[in-house]
């Protein structure tokens, strides 16, 4: 499959913290199987470095906030961080016994005009339907988090796999703040000049979590990556709102009520 690759970019993977109607399964099937086959295809081929997209979630309510990438213990609290951290020793077993060289990106929520699912993308959905009210998952304020603009993502990417040396190289990748969900709502109003819409919070999981497994607080230390010359150019609130502009144009127009 890998044959003559001089690396192999490893981002596909079931992207949910929330479990759905299909359980737990798609955690182990998608991202730690899937995982150890495109490690095993790897090994096979003789490529030579992999580039593997973590989470931020592996570090689960973490005591040290913004987090640093030499954080411990790493105690996720959702299937889907615990299956990413699978993956990351994966890359790190095979880095030191096959000799492919990992580099693994810890990753905050990440968002754009290409989204298909997230809070950005699930309240620019909810107000184009109703733009006089808006159900959120959660208690006011809600969660406190980074998120980074895609673009943001690929510019770090690059610097990363550039400056990585030895055999398991980790970068956190996000942006250098964070913005809770009324005021991601707050933003995305504003950015779609919507006045006067009603907030309606349904509670969630307690604790400001929207579901269980959800982080209450995220901040990703990013001096490492800094350190390569990279730095996002957009703030969470300005990723938000950047996105929001974008998403708006892929849902059908509606009158205000």
């Amino acid at each position: 499959m890998f044959r003559r690759a001089t690396v192999v970019y490893h981002f596909a993977a079931h992207p949910d913290v929330r479990l759905d109607g299909r359980g737990t399964r798609p955690h182990l099937d998608d991202n730690i199987l899937g995982t150890y086959r495109v490690l095993e295809a790897c090994r096979a081929a003789h490529v030579p470095r992999v580039i593997f997209a973590s989470t931020s979630t592996v570090y689960g309510e973490a005591r040290v906030v913004p987090t640093p990438e030499d954080y411990a213990p790493l105690e996720p609290i959702s299937l889907y961080g615990a299956s990413k951290l699978a993956g990351e020793a994966l890359c790190d077993a095979y880095a030191h016994t096959f000799h492919v060289e990992a580099v693994i990106f810890r990753m905050a929520n990440v968002i754009g005009g290409r989204s298909g699912h997230g809070v950005v993308y699930d309240l620019v959905r909810k107000l184009a339907a109703d733009a006089a009210r808006l159900e959120i998952l959660g208690t006011d304020p809600g969660t406190l988090k980074s998120y980074i603009h895609v673009d943001d993502v690929v510019s770090g990417i690059r610097a990363g796999v550039r400056a990585a040396t030895g055999p398991v190289t980790v970068f956190n990748l996000g942006s250098e703040d964070s913005i809770s969900v009324r005021g991601i709502a707050d933003a995305i109003c504003e950015e779609l000049r919507l006045r006067d819409v009603a907030y309606e919070w349904k509670g969630g999981a307690g604790g400001g979590r929207g579901w269980a497994g959800d982080i209450r607080a995220m901040q990703l230390a990013v001096y490492r990556l800094r350190g390569t010359g990279w730095r996002p150019t957009m703030t969470s609130a300005a990723a938000v709102r950047r996105t929001a502009r974008d998403l708006r144009p892929r849902f059908p127009k509606r009158r205000r009520r």
